[in-house]
């Protein structure tokens, strides 16, 4: 339900991403039949891969949700993240006893997650390591600006609304 979701993009958020691209990042799991009891998992790992992507931690969420949901392996390597979702699909198959070719692609997704997953603990310490230097902490400045604007727009959300009701 909503408050599920909306727990899940909390948790989600309290690993660095911000916190619209938390709510985005769940609602694109949920549409790719993915565990959301694996987002924080993913968050957490989008912390290393963002610093090795050279990028910033809500921006390797995104590329790396998309990259399990359409199965590209290009757009994980971008982001440090080297898999082979063919050899995750092999042993997902050989777990359920199964073929590969006879995977749903619910399956499908759950590999790619698990193999993604994998991938991420090879990487583990590159953002604490990175969070020492000032290069590491400036990548950080995107997610506390955007956060500041999602609390200011709220703060000003009544009266926004009545001008432009007045407007109209």
């Amino acid at each position: 339900n909503a408050q599920q979701m909306e727990n899940y993009a909390k948790n989600v958020a309290s690993m660095g991403i911000t916190t619209q691209v938390a709510r985005e990042t769940v609602t694109r799991m949920v549409q790719a039949q993915m565990d959301l009891t694996d987002a924080t998992k993913l968050a957490r790992i989008a912390q290393d891969a963002a610093r090795i992507g050279n990028t910033n931690s809500s921006d390797a969420l995104q590329k790396m949700i998309y990259g399990i949901q359409t199965g590209q392996v290009e757009v994980l390597k971008t982001i440090g993240l080297n898999v082979n979702f063919e050899t995750s699909y092999k042993k997902l198959a050989a777990q359920l006893r199964k073929n590969s070719d006879d995977l749903t692609e619910q399956e499908k997704v759950l590999a790619r997650t698990n193999i993604t997953m994998e991938a991420g603990g090879r990487i583990s310490t590159v953002y604490a390591e990175s969070q020492k230097t000032l290069g590491g902490q400036l990548l950080s400045m995107p997610r506390y600006i955007e956060e500041v604007k999602l609390k200011f727009g709220e703060l000003f959300k009544p009266a926004f609304s009545i001008i432009i009701q007045e407007i109209i």
